[in-house]
């Protein structure tokens, strides 16, 4: 490590990244356990509390942590560097953030802010089912097989009929959608989330929730039906644009349908159970942020898709139902079909959440539009933003308008009174 960054360290001061230790004692080895499960960083063995540097025995130091990397499972990738300043010596331990879930003498750590503590029943599975290492869909709930809505179960049947497949007796137990608890016979997490009337009355956190410009509407229902009300809603939400096509117009939907119920579909099937959030779409006329719990699985990203289901239970009722395709091509798809109409596809990744983003800023506004909307904090007037920007007041009315119809711009007043203001998302 560079000594500008080791100072730019130190004057940070301690984080969820960074801990400092005047020496490396009994629970360093927690220390690495718990910053290797959180987000990774940076533990310097030679400073105190405050920041002061008050030196190491590197050989010592080293001695002692390696004797309690043996007690680690599995073992943390880490890499050690030291600094020297004057005659004192710090010695750094680089810990990567792990893809597995790491203990140290049986009991798993997590780094919460600037402290470290023993991670929680829930939060061990929120961190196994992270890493693919727990499918908590095939896991037993308290419902009673009796629980499962024949309605939605008639309709499933239907549904795997019609691929030309055959439903066999006692199929339900042979998909996992019932199962042995304690002798009696109950829906596992899968079962619940695809057949229950409202699985949302117990795990609330499996609802999905549509943000829009003064609308916040919580859906709540079988997963399946969850798909099909949030794309209906989605594009009730946003307006419709109008296409010219020679001396025809044709009024088409702004974003492709397939590409937004795709994006739908794989925020509920493959987001992180364990993780008690809800999934999340923000909507509006130029873009459509889906966010759901959990990242991609290690080994898969949205550049390199590839079909490992997070919840395979889920998964496969989804497929039996004809909402997923067995390929996996639901990323390609999105990105086909946005390509086609300009929308750019872009996904953010953090720690615990997956953001698809898809954006059709740039297929719709030039500079001026962009430059309009920044000008329109407050209520102005044509011939305000005309003055501000530059602009001719006949282009400022003209690119109003679209802004406007496209529900980016309130408007009020009539005539020379008449005002604009950009809507808040």
């Amino acid at each position: 490590m560079k000594i500008e960054e080791f100072l730019r360290l130190l004057k940070e001061g301690e984080s969820e990244r960074v801990e400092f230790k005047a020496r490396a004692g009994r629970d360093i080895g927690a220390e690495i356990v718990a910053m290797a499960n959180a987000l990774g960083g940076y533990i310097l063995i030679g400073v105190d509390d405050r920041g002061n540097i008050i030196g190491c025995d590197l050989k010592k130091t080293k001695e002692i942590v390696s004797g309690h990397l043996a007690n680690m499972f599995p073992s943390p990738e880490i890499k050690f560097e030291k600094v020297s300043v004057g005659k004192k010596n710090v010695l750094i331990i680089k810990v990567m953030k792990s893809e597995r879930l790491l203990s140290i003498g049986g009991v798993a750590y997590i780094r919460v802010g600037t402290a470290k503590r023993p991670m929680s029943i829930h939060e061990v599975a929120a961190l196994g089912a992270e890493a693919g290492l727990l499918s908590l869909d095939a896991l037993p709930t308290d419902v009673g097989a009796k629980e499962m809505k024949k309605e939605y179960w008639h309709a499933f049947v239907k549904a795997v009929r019609s691929k030309g497949k055959a439903v066999p007796k006692n199929y339900e137990e042979k998909l996992g959608v019932v199962v042995k608890k304690n002798g009696k016979r109950v829906l596992s997490f899968a079962g619940l989330l695809f057949f229950h009337k409202e699985p949302q009355i117990l795990y609330p956190h499996t609802a999905l929730r549509i943000i829009s410009n003064g609308h916040d509407e919580r859906l709540v229902g079988p997963v399946w039906k969850l798909v099909d009300k949030a794309e209906k809603k989605v594009f009730e939400l946003i307006p419709k644009v109008e296409l010219k096509l020679g001396f025809r117009r044709r009024v088409i939907n702004p974003f492709p349908p397939e590409a937004v119920r795709e994006g739908i579909i794989n925020a509920l099937v493959h987001r992180n159970y364990a993780i008690h959030s809800e999934c999340f779409i923000y909507v509006n006329p130029l873009m459509l942020k889906i966010i759901n719990p959990g990242s991609f699985l290690p080994g898969t990203s949205p550049e390199n898709p590839r079909p490992m289901p997070r919840n395979p239970k889920l998964y496969e009722l989804m497929y039996l139902m004809g909402y997923v395709e067995r390929q996996g091509r639901g990323i390609e798809l999105i990105k086909e079909s946005c390509s086609e109409l300009g929308i750019d596809v872009k996904y953010e990744l953090e720690p615990r959440f997956t953001s698809l983003i898809l954006d059709r800023t740039a297929a719709v506004l030039d500079e001026f539009h962009k430059k309009l909307l920044m000008l329109l904090g407050d209520w102005r007037s044509a011939s305000e933003l005309s003055k501000l920007s530059g602009i001719s007041k006949p282009s400022i009315l003209k690119r109003l308008k679209l802004l406007v119809r496209l529900g980016l711009v309130d408007m009020k007043g009539k005539g020379p009174s008449t005002r604009y203001r950009a809507k808040k998302f």
